[in-house]
């Protein structure tokens, strides 16, 4: 029978690691679905200066949220008691969809005739 001996030094998930997790899946479902959106709006021909505005106002919401999540990701991260599992995956998720993000508008505003 195996006991542990020092509780103290057992590690859990703690709620920063777990909500940058959380924050970071919620933004990078956000920025699918603002891009999915922008996409169908302009294939169905549709695309308005509001519309335009609104997408425009969703991405930076989307990038604020995923700041916060990047945000929790560092705290959970550096925070020596609890498990790194979760704010590791938080920042891969957070990191990645902001960079995938800022790639993807870049290109699409460098391509000619759209």
């Amino acid at each position: 029978m195996t006991v542990i001996d020092n509780q103290a030094s057992v590690r859990v998930h703690k709620g920063t690691g777990i909500a940058s997790f959380i924050v970071g899946v919620t933004s990078m479902v956000l920025i699918l679905a603002l891009f999915a959106l922008a996409g169908i709006m302009h294939n169905a021909g549709k695309v308005s200066p509001g519309l335009n505005m609104i997408i425009g106002f969703g991405m930076f919401f989307a990038w604020f949220v995923d700041a916060i999540g990047i945000a929790l990701g560092v705290a959970g991260a550096v925070d020596r008691s609890s498990k790194k599992v979760f704010p590791v995956l938080g920042l891969t998720v957070s990191i990645g969809i902001l960079l995938l993000s800022v790639a993807l508008i870049a290109i699409g505003l460098t391509v000619k005739g759209h």
